[in-house]
């Protein structure tokens, strides 16, 4: 009687265990806190495991002008600080009502809404005006069948990724690192090694490489066979790519933006936290910037 109570307790934790994770109810957010915490500590000592990639730095822009290109990662912000019927964080919000007019694209890359549904979709349609919106959708967005069917349902999903901006200065591959499990698909090898532009940037949501994998919000859907930094530079031709990675920054004590680069490629970790000092990532005549919102 005794081991099949034991039993029955484990089970029971199992099954809870599961639904936490799955439907992100407490303590989901106390949990992803705590492993957060021990995931700062470990990009203090990043570049001490990781000798070969060095550390860069995007410029701080104060000012936009017309034809810029934002990057928006983690919109809906805090998950601490969320609600289910919210939108976008406000500091997001404010950031699309007051510079609407300088941008050409903004490009989510992952997790848009903390809980999808087809209203929402609409709504962050609604907001294009002389801009458009593309999504790098993330775990948030279609990682669940029951999202996956929500963004099925939306206007969003009439484009298949990956996908190709062209701008006068730069191309922007929109991709589906979900789908692909972190990894970097064929398409997408493909469509970036078809690009004659010396300059590409890769908008997604999760990090294509293993060795960034403590420096994200989450490691939902990462498959375990995700490659090295060696294994991708053998897939892609030597041109400069620069890899805007939309799952960072969803705690306040992750940094904002994670810029760091190896050989040919840069690797921007950024995302919404919700809180003072957020920042998004500004495109402007072919180069990369920080824009705190």
């Amino acid at each position: 009687k005794l081991m099949i109570k034991y039993f029955l307790i484990l089970i029971t934790f199992f099954f809870y265990g599961v639904t936490v994770g799955v439907y992100k109810i407490p303590p989901y957010n106390t949990l992803s806190s705590v492993k957060n915490f021990f995931f700062a500590k470990q990009e203090k000592n990043f570049f001490d495991y990781y000798a070969r990639f060095t550390k860069c730095n995007l410029p701080i822009i104060k000012n936009l002008t017309e034809g810029s290109n934002a990057f928006i990662g983690h919109a809906y912000g805090s998950p601490n600080k969320s609600k289910m019927e919210n939108f976008l964080s406000l500091n997001v919000e404010n950031f699309i009502s007051s510079h609407s007019h300088y941008l050409n694209n903004i490009i989510f890359t992952g997790d848009v809404f903390l809980v999808p549904s087809i209203q929402k979709w609409k709504r962050l349609k609604q907001l294009e005006k002389n801009f458009q919106i593309h999504i790098a959708p993330g775990n948030h967005d279609i990682f669940r069948l029951d999202s996956n069917d929500v963004f099925k349902l939306s206007v969003f999903n009439d484009v298949k990724l990956p996908s190709l901006i062209k701008t006068n200065n730069i191309d922007i591959v929109i991709d589906n690192s979900i789908s692909s499990k972190w990894t970097v698909s064929n398409k997408t090898i493909k469509l970036v090694n078809n690009i004659n532009a010396k300059k590409v940037i890769i908008a997604r949501h999760n990090a294509p490489i293993k060795e960034l994998s403590s420096l994200v919000n989450s490691l939902d859907g990462k498959s375990s066979n995700l490659g090295s930094i060696d294994e991708l530079i053998l897939k892609l031709k030597n041109k400069s790519l620069f890899w805007i990675i939309g799952d960072g920054g969803g705690f306040s004590n992750m940094p904002r933006t994670n810029c760091i680069k190896f050989k040919n490629h840069t690797f921007i970790i950024n995302g919404i936290g919700g809180i003072d000092g957020d920042e998004i990532i500004i495109e402007k005549n072919g180069e990369l910037f920080r824009f705190i919102i």
